[in-house]
Parts: structure tokens; sequence; C-alpha cells
């Protein structure tokens, strides 16, 4: 069976997003899935991300919609045991063809950035381009409905996947196809572990006693001390089993095969173990008659609900803290963070005081450049103001892709580096 191609496709709605996407792609934040010792393998079109901010800016219209998409982010590749097949060479030659493609669709000049990775799973190319349209921003025409979608796939299949033996996924079909954000969290998705609670290692009730058995004297039957530790042991091994079979695709693969394959052996050793622990629960269940079963998983998925839940909650009280934070700010503070206090104020009367109307990321965004390039002040200063007072940033403690996006940001409408050694640990966010 012929291999699929594949073609990603994101809207990039702001700067920030813009310099997220730009730091995975030039691995100035930690990339988990990706193997350090081939960075030197992947090849960029600009030597680092702030060109590429630079050339994308360039290329857009001075007068333009605050809702418009700035750019679009395209990745390119395949199976990897497509790749696994063919030479450097002929990898490069299906990765090159794509973005040839990509600039008669949208235009040379405004393709503006793109590299090429070759330190994960299966090689892939990324491309940044500015979806102008007859001298505006116009990414519906490129991106908008099923339709355009659909032939957008259609025409990519025909024009450049048949050249190289690929073809196009099922037209029409009803699988949900990934999007570049979800691309890379199932590649970043840790590895899943087992883990053993209480209610784990006590037997489970077998049979339930009927009426009769409970007037002869008769309990449920349990699990013996060997069942238990079988179960165990079993779940151990299909846990585990998948993941180590899938990882030996790889080098990347292998490591952690290596490490699921030690892991296994540990708790095998602790099958005589658990066995011993157990004969003490053996006693109390054999004079019970009935036994509330909990499941673990359940319990499991109910805490990582509450702990998101607890988070969110967090977030949203600091969020809305900053947001009540501003008029008192625009009254007495002075520097980035008095710019950024009358934006949002600004902002808020703008829309009647409806917090959830303003389009914060902008706030913070047009109050990093007014105080970069108008006011210019110290991209330390200008930093710290957005980590510790802008809404948009209330989560920026428990999120190093949020701090790292405005740092880049700041950087590049500043000119130069911000210097971290200036800035207080708690204008970081880090404390609260």
């Amino acid at each position: 069976m012929a291999h699929k191609v594949v073609l990603r496709l994101a809207k990039l709605k702001s700067f920030g997003n813009v310099a997220a996407s730009l730091s995975h792609t030039y691995r100035t934040r930690e990339t988990p899935n990706a193997a350090t010792e081939l960075a030197d393998q992947n090849t960029h079109s600009h030597s680092n991300p702030a060109e590429v901010m630079q050339a994308l800016k360039d290329r857009l219209p001075e007068k333009r919609r605050s809702d418009a998409v700035l750019g679009l982010e395209y990745v390119v590749t395949a199976h990897q045991d497509w790749f696994k097949g063919l030479d450097k060479a002929a990898q490069d030659a299906y990765l090159m063809d794509s973005l040839e493609w990509l600039r008669k669709r949208h235009g040379s000049d405004n393709v503006v950035g793109w590299s090429i990775h070759r330190d994960e799973q299966a090689p892939h190319l990324a491309v940044y381009v500015v979806p102008l349209k007859d001298g505006k921003l116009n990414a519906k025409h490129f991106t908008g409905g099923k339709k355009v979608l659909s032939q957008l796939q259609t025409d990519f299949a025909k024009d450049v996947g048949q050249r190289h033996g690929l073809e196009r996924g099922i037209e029409g079909s009803q699988a949900k196809h990934q999007t570049i954000k979800e691309f890379y969290a199932q590649v970043n998705q840790p590895i899943k572990e087992v883990q053993l609670s209480a209610q784990s290692v006590e037997p489970r009730v077998i049979e339930k006693a009927g009426l009769m058995d409970k007037m002869r004297g008769r309990g449920d039957l349990v699990e013996s001390n060997k069942g238990v530790a079988d179960r165990l042991t079993e779940a151990v091994q299909q846990a585990y089993a998948p993941v180590i079979e899938k990882a030996k695709q790889g080098d990347l693969q292998a490591r952690r095969a290596a490490e699921m394959a030690r892991t296994a052996e540990t708790l095998a050793g602790d099958k005589k173990r658990l066995e011993q622990a157990l004969q003490g629960h053996q006693k109390r269940f054999e004079v019970l008659t009935e036994l509330e079963q909990v499941d673990p998983l359940a319990v499991q998925q109910l805490m990582r609900e509450a702990k998101e839940r607890l988070t969110v909650a967090k977030v949203r009280k600091e969020f809305v803290r900053r947001v009540n934070e501003l008029p008192k700010l625009a009254r007495s503070a002075a520097g980035a963070v008095l710019t950024l206090a009358k934006r949002g104020v600004a902002a808020l009367d703008a829309v009647g005081g409806r917090i959830d109307k303003v389009d914060w990321e902008r706030v913070e965004t047009q109050a990093i450049a007014e105080s970069a390039q108008q006011h210019r002040q110290e991209p330390a200063e200008v930093y710290a103001a957005m980590m510790k007072h802008s809404p948009a940033s209330a989560d920026a403690g428990i999120n190093p892709e949020r701090g790292a996006a405005v740092r880049l940001l700041v950087e590049h409408l500043a000119g130069k580096a911000v210097d971290l050694d200036k800035v207080k640990v708690q204008d970081r966010g880090l404390s609260r």
C-alpha cells in the first residue's frame, strides 16, 4: 500500500503566534521530541527567527484589519517508513518540490521563510507565508471552508505527491485532519506510565455471593494472591509492550524502548514482593460479604480534571486581578507599565468595560511596540512589565512558552536581547 502525502496548515493571527511558532522551528525553546545531537542537520532559509519575523512584517500592508490573519504555517511530510527507503537527495527533492509548489500557490515574495527538520521521527518542511491576495491580507481565500482545504490536498497530491510515489488521503473521508498544533502535541506526548495504587493491589471480587451462599456463611469469591500478581503483571506488559515495539522504529525511540524495558523488568522483579504484601489482605476479604470496587483509572481521571479546573481558575483569577489593576496603574505607574495600562483602559472603554471582549494579546503587542520603538525603553523593563501586569500573560507563570514568545517579540521590536539579569524573579511571574 502506497504512503500518503501529509500537508498541514495553521493560521498565525498575531505576532505572538508567529514568535511562538518560530521559537519551535529554530529550537530556541525546549523541543522534547527532537534529538539535540541531530540539530545541525536542520536547514533554515534564515539564520535566526528574528530575520523571518522581519521578512513577514516587511510584506504586511500598512492598512489591515485588526483581526486579520498575519501568516500561514504549512508543514509538509510523509510517514517515517517512506522516508527510510530514500536517500537524503530523494528526501530533499520531495520537500523542495513542495516548497516550490507553495511559492507558485502564494507567490515567491509571500513565502517569507522555511525550515527542514531532520532531528525528529520523520523529516518535514515548515513554510511561513503571508496570505496576500490582490495586495490585501486574505487568509480566507486560501483556507476558507472544507471545499477549499479539500482541493488544497487534492492539488498538492496530484502536483507533488504523485511525482514521488505518494498518494492523496481518502477524499471525502470523515476522519478528522490534524492541525499543526495537534500534530506536534502528538509527537511531544510523553510515554504513558503504569501507576499502581492501593486499590489496584487489593484482591478483586470475582463472583458476588448469592443469598443462599450468605445464609450458609459463604462470602464473595475473591482473587488469590497469585491472581492479583498475575493481573498486575499483565497490566504492566500490556501497557509497555506497544510502546517498546513502537520505540524500536528509530534511534530516539530505541532509547525510550530501553528505558521502558528496564522499568518493565523492575516491575516484574517486584511480583514476588507484591504477593507477600497481599497475604495480609486475603484474610480480611475472606470474612467480607460485599466489596465496593473503586476503578483506579477513574480516580486518576477525576484528579487530573480537578487539577486542570484548579489551574484554569487560578489563571482566570490572576487575569481578572490584572485587568482590575489597570486603572490604578494608569494613574500612578511609569514607563512600559504606564503604556500598557493606558492602552488597556482605552480598550476597556471601547467595549463598555466588558473584559472578555478585549483582544488583550493585541493590547500587549501594541504596548510592547510603543515602549520599545517609540519610547526606546530597555527590553528588560518592557519584558518585566508584560510578565507582571499584562492580562494576556496571566498564565506566564505556568506556561513557559508564553514568556518565551513575549521575550522574542520584545527582542525583535527593540533590536536587542532582553538582559534577564535585570529582570526580577517576581516580574517573570515565577513566584506566583
